[in-house]
């Protein structure tokens, strides 16, 4: 608490807002002072202003004075208006500024009727004003009317002041009259104790009993004892009172090297533990304790594990123990991810590791290859070469197969031509196609043509032309008589005194026979 109270001092306690002014504040060595602006004083606890009431204090040059927050107003009587000085009154002349009610003649009096009277409807008399229900009363309580004026009365804990009008609060806690055993707040009306700290206030609101320990007033973290008025903090075994005399703190054994760890030290509530980096284990399952501590050095030894022996890795396959860890290696084909534990295949035909020479198929931890339709796998797995087909009888030509790279094309002799299928050889038909040489007559065969002619004509030497046949000097011709060869044919004719008959090949006599 004393350390607290230094600590303070030497603050500017104004500028960090720790202060219980109500309004100003001024730093002094050490503490601070409360002030207020114009038109408050100072309350007696000299932390809090309170607004002076200039009408009871200084009793102003008014008719009536009505106090107002850090000021005051003046008002005037009936018939009376306040004057430029803003506090004495100045009668008014009803009659000249035609505010009466007068018929006839109108004679000024000084302020109409007096104070608490109201002139009837005649003009001549004066009736009493009941201010309290007429709500004219200036009364800060109560109000009683009476002929022409108004006394005011005040309730339980408040006086009436001397403009016998306000009521003010009486300071029980300043007259004694309050009865408290400490402190004393005084509030509108009425007024509370309170105690200092380090007491509780009892049942009866006005005594102070001493009870932080048995209440939990205290702010200890472990042990509280009572003093009178106060109270002091302790610590159990294993701890240290701190700076602030009320929290205790654990004696850290890591921090002071109290420890006997080989490694790592982990403070505990009153004691602390031994622990390994990871790849090391503790000699035993045995932690220390305060106890033990210093009997036995179980508990604090780290020892390498050798996670590969004790299935503590995290390999999928080969692991090699290291000190305080181990690392992972893979079977051919794979390869260690990022993980630097786990393996992956490695994608040979993705990464051009591998020695097809056309197709690749990934497997897991391998590949395998394959050919292009014409090729065929050599016995080393790899390489790829061309099937020939037209040596191995794996052509479907018709006539003609010619071999090229994994493939072939069919091919036809002449007089023949391929197919739609690219494998077929079809007779080309050289008559119709006009691709014969006849001179006449042409007739297609598988493979070729031959030339023919019409009657009357022969084939030369060459099978293609047409010769005229001389029927006359081959004695093919069937004339009696006289042949007479003709281009594709021959005539018949006969002697003198000869006549063709009608078939024009038998000569017969005209009149007599030769």
């Amino acid at each position: 608490m004393a350390s607290q109270m230094e600590s303070l001092s030497e603050m500017w306690m104004c500028a960090a807002g720790i202060d219980e002014c109500s309004q100003d504040c001024t730093n002094t060595d050490g503490t601070y002072t409360c002030g207020c602006p114009d038109g408050y004083e100072l309350d007696s606890n000299e932390r809090t202003c309170n607004d002076i009431d200039e009408c009871s204090q200084d009793n102003p040059d008014c008719h009536e004075c009505h106090n107002t927050l850090r000021s005051y107003e003046c008002s005037c009587r009936d018939g009376f208006v306040v004057s430029d000085d803003g506090t004495s009154c100045e009668d008014v002349d009803e009659c000249d500024l035609e505010l009466d009610e007068c018929s006839n003649d109108c004679t000024k009096t000084e302020g109409g009727c007096p104070e608490g009277y109201n002139l009837t409807s005649d003009g001549r008399f004066s009736t009493d004003v009941d201010e309290c229900t007429s709500n004219l009363h200036d009364c800060s309580h109560d109000c009683t009317n009476t002929d022409g004026n108004y006394p005011s009365d005040c309730p339980t804990g408040f006086e009436l002041s001397s403009d016998k009008i306000t009521c003010n609060d009486v300071d029980e806690c300043a007259s004694w009259l309050a009865g408290c055993s400490h402190d004393c707040t005084n509030t509108d009306g009425s007024f509370t104790c309170g105690c200092p700290d380090g007491y509780e206030l009892s049942s009866d609101e006005i005594t102070c009993t001493d009870v932080e320990c048995s209440s939990s007033l205290h702010d200890c973290s472990h042990d509280c004892t009572n003093t009178e008025g106060s109270y002091s903090c302790g610590c159990p075994d294993g701890y240290t009172l701190s700076s602030d005399d009320k929290t205790c703190n654990d004696v850290d054994e890591c921090a002071l090297l109290l420890d006997e760890c080989s490694h790592d030290c982990t403070n505990t509530e009153w004691s602390y533990t031994c622990s390994c980096p990871t790849g090391y284990q503790l000699s035993s399952d045995t932690c220390p304790t305060r106890a033990t501590v210093l009997q036995d050095m179980d508990g604090r030894i780290c020892d390498d594990v050798d996670e590969c022996a004790s299935d503590q890795d995290e390999c999928s396959h080969d692991c090699t123990n290291t000190d305080g860890s181990y690392t992972c290696d893979c079977h051919t084909g794979y390869q260690l991810s990022s993980d630097d534990k786990t393996c992956e295949d490695v994608y040979e035909c993705f990464t051009s590791a591998h020695d097809c020479t056309h197709d690749c198929t990934n497997t897991d931890g391998s590949y395998t290859c394959d050919c292009h339709t014409g090729y065929a796998l050599d016995t080393d797995g790899r390489t790829c070469h061309d099937l020939k087909e037209c040596e191995s009888d794996q052509y479907d030509c018709s006539h003609d197969c010619t071999n090229t790279d994994g493939s072939y094309t069919c091919g036809c002799p002449e007089a023949y031509e391929l197919g739609s299928d690219d494998r077929t050889c079809n007779d080309v038909d050289e008559c119709s196609r006009n691709l014969h040489d006849c001179s006449h007559d042409c007739t297609n065969t598988d493979g070729s043509y031959t030339c023919g002619c019409p009657t009357g004509y022969q084939l030369g030497s060459d099978e293609m032309t047409c010769e005229d046949v001389d029927e006359c000097a081959t004695d093919i011709d069937d004339c009696s008589h006289d042949c007479t060869n003709t281009d594709g044919s021959y005539t018949c004719g006969c002697p003198t005194g000869y006549e063709l008959d009608t078939v024009e090949k038998t000569c017969n006599g005209s009149c007599c026979p030769p």
